[in-house]
């Protein structure tokens, strides 16, 4: 969308909306289309700062999955970090590490490094929240060791920086 953050969200609702109608519901690498659309709607909640709101739809979006089945899905991987990092900047460090559960076991099942990288970074922010240093290192060497797969973006190994800086 060029960088235009109001079209990109006006986009993925109107997605939300025409795929929500549709009796059969579509799928794209695994996830129905619905459940990809909510995942981003929720997250651009997050960027602008309506936490709440983002939590709402992390949830609608985690029974979308169960509806449709997309409970392997990708998205639903999304969905789970985006829930659990909420979940960390509230202080529910188990309800984070819930949530990370299941983005490792979607990433291991998908062999992703960009979910494994950020579901590592996160579970070591979440250690370390907890006074589990550490586990929280053992977790960033996790991360390190997901992110030199060669299939691993910049975007991925600029996630690995932030968590570690972060744990510094």
């Amino acid at each position: 969308m060029g960088g235009d953050i109001v079209a990109a969200k006006n986009a993925f609702q109107e997605a939300y909306e025409l795929s929500k109608a549709t009796p059969s519901v579509s799928v794209v690498a695994n996830a129905p289309l619905p459940l990809i659309a909510l995942a981003y709607l929720a997250d651009y909640e997050c960027l602008e700062g309506n936490l709440r709101n983002a939590a709402k739809m992390y949830e609608q979006a985690i029974g979308l999955a169960e509806k449709w089945g997309g409970q392997s899905s990708l998205a639903l991987c999304f969905v789970q970090q985006g829930r659990a990092s909420l979940l960390y900047e509230w202080n529910d460090l188990d309800g984070a590490v819930s949530a990370l559960q299941e983005c490792f076991r979607i990433g291991e099942l998908w062999k992703s490094p960009r979910l494994l990288v950020r579901a590592y970074g996160l579970s070591a922010l979440v250690m370390q929240a907890r006074g589990q240093v550490e586990e929280a290192n053992a977790l960033i060497h996790r991360a390190e060791q997901a992110g030199r797969d060669p299939y691993s973006s910049p975007y991925d190994l600029g996630m690995l920086g932030l968590y570690q800086i972060t744990l510094w």
